[in-house]
Formats: structure tokens, C-alpha cells, sequence
């Protein structure tokens, strides 16, 4: 049978077209390549892939292969059960990965933050990876986890902040939920008054903490000091700028404050306490005094200020 040359040309494109078509169907109907990580690829190439992959929602992921780029407390988990950790339609920001301290033999480490926004609501992720010839995640820690955060919505909406001590409380659990950014834009509104007063509490040496959210400053009686009731826990609210105090629970809303005994130079504004954790802002003069980062103690040091740092602790 005679073909036109016309024919023959619109056989030929057909035939380019189904098989970018069935090469493209291929790619799709495999599992994804990239859970098959180079042993050069880096911290940052270790979490995007965790993150848009592993703990992703899709089905076409071989997980499996992932298994050994855990390690730690990581290291017998089935990579399969993160999926589904991050739902489609998340958007997803890796901030900075700045190195911590090396494990005792030698090991590099490095911590991830992530943003993570869900559903429109904002939260902050800490990896922390270690790696020898290669790297792998060794932990991932969520302050406030998925049941706190519920929790504390739940709390938010039957709240009842007739009393000082429940809208303190309120305060409190608001800021929990807070994403990083929101949190250090807070701190700014506050932080002159912040630097003030920590200022002239490093001048003392006898307090370890005061309890912010226990004092209604706006019905503290002046010369109440003078009198012989006054337990020894308070004198310091009548000793220290009445005006100062109140404007520093008017912008950032402290719960305490609190000193490191162990090293006096830190001086922390704890913004909330949730169980055994807590999350805040710490002013060091000297960051070579900084505590350690690591997954059962600061989960998270970020600069927010000339001297102050964003924190959240596990204990």
C-alpha cells in the first residue's frame, strides 16, 4: 500500500509522541530513584528527600531504601511508617542547618530547622543528622507535637479568662502555638524592655527565678514591701521598675524568668512550659556560653537579637 510523504511524517511524530508518553507513564509508575541517595549527597539533599519522599503522602515511593539513612534513635524504625508526616498540599522551608557539637569520636552533626506549614497553620521542625561516610537523620523533634498542639486548641476554645491567672494561661498556651517567625516579630515589639531588665537583674546574685505569671502587677501596693508578710520570693517585684515589669508582660507576656546557676551570664525569659519542655528567649552576652544542642535537651538556638536567642528545650 502507497504511503504520502505527508503520512509518513504524521506516523513518525506519532510514534515520537507515544513513546515520550510511555516513558513518562514508566517514570511515574516506578518508584521514585531519589530515595537512592549518592553517598555524596548532603545534609540538605538528606532532609528535602526525607521530607518531599519518605514522609510524604505518595505511593510510588520504594520508603525501603531509605533505611539506611537512619540511624540513633532512628535507627530500627521502618522508613515506611513516615509516610503521611507530611500531607499533600504542605508547603515545606528548610531555614538553615548550622553545625553542632561532633560526637565524642569524632562524628559530624549538623541540625536542620524546617518550617512547615499545614492547612495554612505554621510550625518548626528540629532534624538533627550525623554523618561519617555517610549522612543519615538520627532524630526529629516537633515542639508542640501534633497531640499537644491539639490539646492546646482544644484548652484555647473552652478557656474561661475571667480570672488574671487563666488570661495568663491563655497567653501562655497562644504563644505555644506560635511558628518561629511570629515569635521572633513578638520579641522585637519587647525587646528593649527585655534588655533592660535582665540588665539589672545580672547586677543581683539572689534569685534563680521569678514567677511572672503568679503576680498581678497592676495591684501591687507600693511600700507593701515594708510590711512582714511579704514572703522573701517577692521582694523582688517591689525592688525592680514597677513600670518596666508591666510593660514587659504587656508585649511579650514572660511567664518567668530564670537564671542558669550554672552559668549565671544566662538569664532566660520562658514564654511557656508544656510537661517537662519549654520554649522561650535567652539572652547570652558571651555565645561561646551557649548550651549544647542535642534531641533530649535544646532542640532548637536561634539569633533573634544582639545577644538573644530563640530556644526550646526537652528535659
Amino acid at each position: 500500500m502507497k504511503q504520502f510523504p505527508a503520512a509518513r511524517a504524521v506516523a513518525r511524530t506519532c510514534s515520537r509522541h507515544a513513546a515520550l508518553l510511555m516513558m513518562v507513564l514508566a517514570t511515574f509508575a516506578c518508584p521514585l530513584a531519589a530515595q537512592d541517595l549518592p553517598p555524596s549527597a548532603t545534609p540538605r539533599g538528606l532532609v528535602f528527600a526525607f521530607l518531599t519522599e519518605t514522609a510524604s503522602h505518595l505511593d510510588s515511593v520504594n520508603r525501603t531504601a531509605f533505611r539506611n539513612r537512619l540511624v540513633g534513635e532512628m535507627a530500627h524504625t521502618d522508613p515506611k511508617g513516615f509516610k503521611g508526616l507530611v500531607p499533600a498540599g504542605t508547603r515545606l522551608r528548610i531555614d538553615s542547618i548550622p553545625n553542632i557539637r561532633p560526637l565524642p569520636d569524632g562524628t559530624r552533626r549538623v541540625l536542620a530547622y524546617v518550617t512547615v506549614e499545614i492547612n495554612g497553620e505554621r510550625e518548626n521542625w528540629s532534624i538533627f543528622c550525623r554523618g561519617d561516610s555517610l549522612w543519615r537523620i538520627e532524630a526529629l523533634r516537633r515542639f508542640p507535637n501534633p497531640m499537644q498542639r491539639a490539646q492546646i486548641k482544644l484548652s484555647l476554645r473552652t478557656l474561661d479568662t475571667a480570672t488574671y491567672a487563666y488570661r495568663t494561661l491563655r497567653s501562655e498556651l497562644a504563644h505555644t502555638l506560635c511558628s518561629d517567625d511570629s515569635l521572633r516579630s513578638l520579641f522585637r515589639q519587647g525587646r528593649a524592655d527585655a534588655s533592660r531588665l535582665v540588665d539589672l537583674l545580672r547586677r543581683g546574685n539572689r534569685w534563680s527565678s521569678i514567677a511572672l505569671n503568679e503576680v498581678d502587677f497592676g495591684k501591687l501596693e507600693e511600700y507593701r514591701e515594708l510590711d512582714d508578710d511579704i514572703e522573701p520570693s517577692q521582694l523582688i517585684f517591689y525592688t525592680l521598675d514597677r513600670k518596666l515589669l508591666q510593660g514587659l508582660e504587656r508585649q511579650l507576656g514572660p511567664v518567668s524568668i530564670e537564671r542558669d546557676l550554672r552559668n549565671p551570664d544566662l538569664v532566660y525569659l520562658v514564654m511557656g512550659t508544656l510537661e517537662k519542655q519549654t520554649f522561650g528567649f535567652l539572652n547570652a552576652p558571651d555565645p561561646t556560653k551557649l548550651p549544647e544542642l542535642s534531641p533530649d535537651g535544646f532542640i532548637m538556638l536561634k539569633p533573634v537579637d544582639n545577644g538573644w536567642w530563640l530556644y526550646k528545650r526537652m528535659r
